[in-house]
């Protein structure tokens, strides 16, 4: 068990640019076992660095979809073919 009243102080080099009026894009550095907390439901992790390859694991609540982008991107494409096969 680690002992949680050591105090660390950590500096992290952030940018944060705008993609357009509504979003918005943080980048940070990030090593391996280090996390990043979104809205209290979902930690991703840097689980592993290999090369240009890197691992991250995501952690949500179970009603919180998480996906590739491609497979985002079927599912929404899917959704919409299927939408309009029904009208």
């Amino acid at each position: 068990m680690q002992d949680r009243t050591a105090v660390a102080v950590l500096v992290i080099r952030v940018k944060v640019y705008i993609i357009n009026r509504r979003e918005r894009m943080l980048v940070l550095s990030r090593r391996p076992t280090q996390r990043i907390i979104i809205d209290d439901r979902i930690a991703v992790e840097v689980i592993e660095i290999r090369g240009d390859k890197v691992r991250i694991g995501v952690t949500a609540d179970a009603d919180v979809p998480i996906d590739r982008e491609e497979v985002w991107i079927q599912k929404q494409q899917l959704a919409t073919t299927g939408s309009e096969s029904d009208s």
